[in-house]
């Protein structure tokens, strides 16, 4: 396991990225490449522990986390999963006295996850997280998603895999099924999201 607060130097002069949301984007595209047939994201804000935490795991090839800590310790980078978005991640978590850990097994797993002050006032905006679970389903139509979006004790999943059972032999990425997606996280998310503004 590795967990990584403040201890490298070599990524300091990197802008984190202007939405968390395409943090997460980066992140689901190195599972892509990683040949990940499921990739599970979910974004929980905690209001009682004053947190927001960003997971994405996923059942890639993985990497040896012993070459990751030594391509972080020197600079470079030997995993062509690797690159500036873990860096990215990790600096905007961090930015908010967050903290941010990457497990990995090879040929096995991934979980990258970070944790952020959720009122801190260096936190990176979410951004459209919901139209970023959009893109991944409509361009990776063979890889299954589960996305959770929690809030306190409202949540609410999206599981690409159900919706395909029931789908049979429509196409999960037709413009009539894509319209539902988007309008089932668009409805569940504004209704945590107005309880959440309540609070």
């Amino acid at each position: 396991m590795i967990f990584l607060q403040n201890t490298s130097n070599y990524d300091k002069g990197i802008a984190p990225l202007k939405e968390l949301s395409l943090n997460v984007l980066d992140i689901a595209q190195n599972s892509i490449r990683a040949e990940a047939s499921l990739i599970e994201i979910s974004l929980e804000i905690s209001t009682a522990e004053n947190l927001l935490k960003i997971t994405v795991k996923d059942n890639g090839i993985g990497f040896d986390e012993r070459i990751h800590g030594a391509s972080r310790n020197n600079n470079t980078s030997h995993e062509k999963r690797n690159g500036f978005g873990i860096p990215l991640f990790r600096k905007s978590a961090e930015e908010t006295g967050g903290r941010f850990c990457i497990t990995s097994q090879k040929r096995k797993r991934t979980v990258v996850s970070a944790v952020y002050i959720l009122n801190h006032p260096d936190r990176t905006p979410i951004g459209d997280i919901s139209a970023t679970i959009e893109a991944l389903i409509l361009c990776c139509r063979d890889i299954d998603f589960i996305y959770t979006y929690k809030v306190d004790d409202e949540s609410f999943i999206l599981d690409t895999a159900r919706i395909k059972e029931l789908l049979e032999d429509i196409p999960i990425t037709s413009p009539e099924v894509m319209e539902y997606i988007r309008m089932f996280l668009k409805d569940n998310t504004d209704r945590i999201n107005k309880t959440f503004l309540k609070g």
